[in-house]
């Protein structure tokens, strides 16, 4: 995950394309837990796991950093409710 979003919110990429890689992260987190039930070994195991965590570096932070892009006065207000937004969502 750490590599990923460092990779994500670095200047390497266009903090406008970053929205871009939401569907894409979502996708490739769906065939990741897609196919953990069905694997047996290790090493097949932590790559799934991997992908999985990897998309999900993605996916975690860019609501939080396009509210608080968007957001002009009531940055924390709008903060909270993303944030209740993820938590129901878990």
């Amino acid at each position: 995950m750490f590599a990923v979003q460092g990779l994500v919110f670095s200047p390497l990429v266009n903090p406008a394309a970053a929205r871009l890689l939401v569907a894409p992260a979502f996708l490739v987190m769906a065939m990741g837990l897609a196919v953990v039930p069905i694997l047996a070994g290790l090493t097949e195991m932590l790559f799934a796991v991997s992908v999985v965590s990897a998309s999900a570096g993605v996916i975690s932070p860019l609501p939080a950093y396009w509210v608080s892009r968007v957001s002009a006065r009531r940055q924390g207000m709008e903060l909270g409710i993303e944030s209740a937004a993820v938590s129901l969502g878990r």
